[in-house]
C-alpha cells in the first residue's frame, strides 16, 4: 500500500497537466479574482471554490486519466495474480490523492491569511482536512467510474466533462444561486460537489450548524460511489464494467441455492 502511495504521489508531481489544473489553475483564480473583486465575503467565497476545485480536478479527472493509462499499460492484470485486493487499491490512490490535496490546502490558508486576512480556527482547519479526506475519496471514486467505463482517453474526457461541468456551474463554488432558476438548483442538489462545497463555505464562515447535513450526505455519496467503482471496476479493456457486479449476484445466486438445498 505504502508503494502504490508512493508511487502515485511521485506521478503527480512529475505531471504538468496535473500540476496545472490542481495547484496553478485553482491557486490563480484564488488570488487573482480575490485581488480583482477586493470584497472580503467575497474572497472567503473563491477560498471555499479553489479548493473545492482542486480537488474535484485532481481526484476526478487526473485519476480517470491514470487508472486509463495504467490498465492500458497492464498493470492491473499484473495486479490481478496479486492477493491485493481492489478495494485497498482505490483507497491506496485516494489516500495518495488526499496527501496531495491536502498539501495544497495549507498552502492556500497560508496564503489566504496573508493576502487577505482570513483567519481559520484551529478546529475548523481540522474539520477541513475531514471534509478534503471525505470529498477526495468521493472524487476518486468518481475517476475510477469514469475510466471504467470507458474504452480509452477520449471517452475518459468526454465522460469527465459531462459529470464535472455540471457540478461546478451548479454549485455556489464561486458565485451564488440565490437568483438562478429552481431546476438549475435541483440539479446540484443531486450531486456531490454542491455539498462539497456547502461544507467548506459553513467552515470558512464559521457556521458549524450548517455543517452536518451536507457533510452526512457527502459521506453517503462517498460510501455509495467507492463500491461502485469497485464493482465496476476493469482489470483490463476487453473486460465489461458490469462483469463484477455480475460475478457478485452469481456468487449470492450459488450462496441462497445451497441454503436451499440444507
Amino acid at each position: 500500500m505504502i508503494i502504490v502511495i508512493r508511487t502515485f504521489l511521485l506521478e503527480a508531481l512529475k505531471d504538468v497537466m496535473n500540476v496545472f489544473y490542481t495547484i496553478i489553475l485553482p491557486l490563480g483564480l484564488f488570488i487573482g479574482l480575490g485581488i480583482y473583486m477586493g470584497t472580503a465575503s467575497y474572497q472567503q467565497q473563491l477560498l471555499s471554490g479553489s479548493l473545492a476545485i482542486s480537488v474535484l480536478f485532481g481526484a476526478f479527472f487526473s485519476m480517470g486519466f491514470v487508472i486509463m493509462q495504467q490498465r492500458n499499460r497492464g498493470v492491473y492484470k499484473l495486479l490481478k495474480a496479486t492477493p491485493f485486493p481492489i478495494i485497498k487499491y482505490v483507497l491506496s490512490m485516494a489516500f495518495a490523492r488526499t496527501i496531495f490535496s491536502l498539501s495544497f490546502s495549507i498552502v492556500v490558508l497560508i496564503i489566504a491569511n496573508l493576502l487577505f486576512n482570513i483567519t481559520i480556527s484551529i478546529i475548523n482547519i481540522v474539520l477541513l482536512f475531514l471534509i478534503l479526506i471525505v470529498a477526495t475519496l468521493c472524487f476518486t471514486g468518481l475517476g475510477f467510474l469514469a475510466a471504467n467505463f470507458s474504452r480509452n482517453e477520449v471517452q475518459v474526457s468526454i465522460i469527465a466533462n459531462l459529470i464535472s461541468m455540471p457540478m461546478i456551474f451548479t454549485s455556489e463554488a464561486f458565485y451564488s444561486m440565490d437568483k438562478s432558476p429552481t431546476w438549475i438548483r435541483t440539479v446540484g442538489k443531486l450531486l456531490p460537489f454542491h455539498y462539497f462545497v456547502q461544507s467548506i463555505h459553513a467552515l470558512v464562515h464559521n457556521d458549524l450548524p450548517a455543517l452536518w447535513v451536507p457533510i452526512i450526505i457527502l459521506i453517503a455519496f462517498t460510501i455509495s460511489i467507492t463500491l461502485l467503482a469497485s464493482l465496476t471496476f476493469r482489470w483490463d479493456s476487453n473486460m465489461s464494467p458490469l462483469s463484477g457486479i455480475k460475478v457478485l449476484n452469481r456468487k449470492q445466486f450459488l450462496k441462497s441455492s445451497k441454503r436451499k438445498n440444507i
